[in-house]
């Protein structure tokens, strides 16, 4: 049982199991937790080390989560950007900064079955940039704004409202035509 007061709560993201998981912020620390079958448990708080001598600073959203793992932006002792907590095991898989290769910020992301994530946001000099973010922080550009799509009738993807799915290497996304 806490007994901090609640200084603010992130909004939830939730799993296919029906489980919930918050950001909640306090005077002097945050914590993600998980409202699962009307329990709550603790996942990981700031300034705690984790499995593999990572220590969250603080938490600025989330995302996703499905089969253990969940994946938020937020800052550590490792540095800023979109990390991948899995099994007590925090890994940042991509960076904030202002070369090309690190990103000024997120707008969504999720995690992809085949491993992974699928990230959009801006990416150095880029307006919009989609990127399938893999093992060791290797990516694939797979849109960015300004690019055209290699199809037959004019295709634009709904950036506003990016999510997707799908299995091993095909992606699912919402589009438009015109």
């Amino acid at each position: 049982r806490w007994s901090a007061t609640v200084s603010w709560v992130r909004p939830p993201i939730g799993t296919a199991s029906g489980d919930l998981y918050f950001v909640f912020g306090f005077d002097d620390s945050q914590q993600l937790l998980r409202l699962s079958g009307g329990a709550w448990s603790l996942v990981v708080q700031t300034g705690v080390t984790l499995t593999n001598g990572a220590t969250m600073n603080w938490f600025d959203g989330l995302f996703d989560a499905r089969g253990g793992a969940l994946l938020f932006t937020g800052w550590s002792n490792q540095g800023g950007g979109l990390f991948r907590l899995q099994d007590g095991n925090l890994e940042l898989l991509t960076r904030y900064g202002a070369q090309n290769d690190e990103w000024r910020w997120f707008e969504a992301a999720f995690l992809h079955s085949a491993g992974g994530a699928v990230a959009k946001g801006i990416q150095g000099s880029q307006i919009s940039r989609m990127t399938r973010i893999g093992a060791a922080g290797s990516s694939a550009t797979l849109l960015e704004g300004g690019r055209s799509l290699d199809l037959a009738a004019p295709t634009g993807i709904d950036w506003e409202a990016m999510s997707g799915g799908g299995s091993g290497a095909n992606l699912v996304f919402r589009a438009y035509s015109g």
